[in-house]
């Protein structure tokens, strides 16, 4: 199975000039807990609940005045839609991730989750316990 069979093509988006108020707004909408940052078609990041934790709310920082690029990762892993779900499973086991974008041609196309790899692939648990393992291990530390 490739990943573009199971991806998610709805995909929610923001602009790196919006702001993180802006941000969440769309998070609660759309029930995220992420968004792909786009500029003119093109991924140019991501921002996550914890991106917003960590650099805004626990830095007493106004979310109606930070803007999104000023907290977004900009180091994005991508994959190609004809990728292979088993490779997307050991990439997000090996990163430490729960989420990848599918881009092809500079394009966003889609986000593959673990959960649609592990709803799609019931196996596939196999490859991705590893994953929620290590944050299962990295919650019980920071509490």
């Amino acid at each position: 199975m490739i990943v573009k069979e199971i991806m998610t093509v709805d995909v929610a988006t923001i602009k790196p000039t919006d702001t993180i108020h802006d941000a969440a707004v769309v998070m609660k909408k759309s029930r995220k807990r992420g968004l792909i940052v786009v500029k003119t078609g093109k991924l140019v990041g991501i921002l996550t609940e914890r991106d917003i934790i960590a650099k805004v709310i626990a830095e007493d920082k106004v979310p109606s005045k930070v803007k999104v690029e000023t907290v977004m990762s900009n180091e994005v892993i991508i994959i190609k839609p004809n990728l292979d779900v088993i490779d997307a499973a050991s990439i997000m086991a090996e990163k430490n991730i729960k989420k990848l974008p599918v881009v092809d041609g500079g394009k966003l196309l889609g986000v593959v989750t673990a959960m649609d790899i592990v709803e799609s692939e019931p196996e596939m648990m196999k490859h991705l316990s590893d994953l929620f393992l290590v944050s299962k291990k990295k919650k019980s530390m920071a509490g």
